[in-house]
């Protein structure tokens, strides 16, 4: 029970991270100070490394590798690749 809260925790930390970026639009949209507009810009694009440190804390290195394997499997292009494609 205890890794299984871990777990959908880690994961809602990274689903964050992932959209924390979108958040630049509503921050350009405010009349705030420059400087504070830049900082807020900052910290949201920077999101999902800021939230992986995190995610990795609660869920443990090999929970983040498996994860991390699995999502680059599907985005990493086959073994036997020709020259073609190249």
């Amino acid at each position: 029970m205890k890794s299984n809260w871990r777990l959908s925790v880690g994961v809602a930390l990274l689903i964050l991270g992932l959209v924390m970026p979108v958040g630049t639009l509503l921050v350009e949209a405010t009349d705030w100070h420059g400087v504070m507009k830049t900082f807020l810009n900052l910290l949201l694009l920077f999101g999902l490394q800021l939230m992986a440190i995190p995610a990795v804390a609660l869920m443990g290195k090999n929970t983040y590798d498996r994860i991390v394997q699995r999502v680059l499997k599907t985005v990493k292009p086959g073994s036997h690749v020709g020259r073609v494609r190249y």
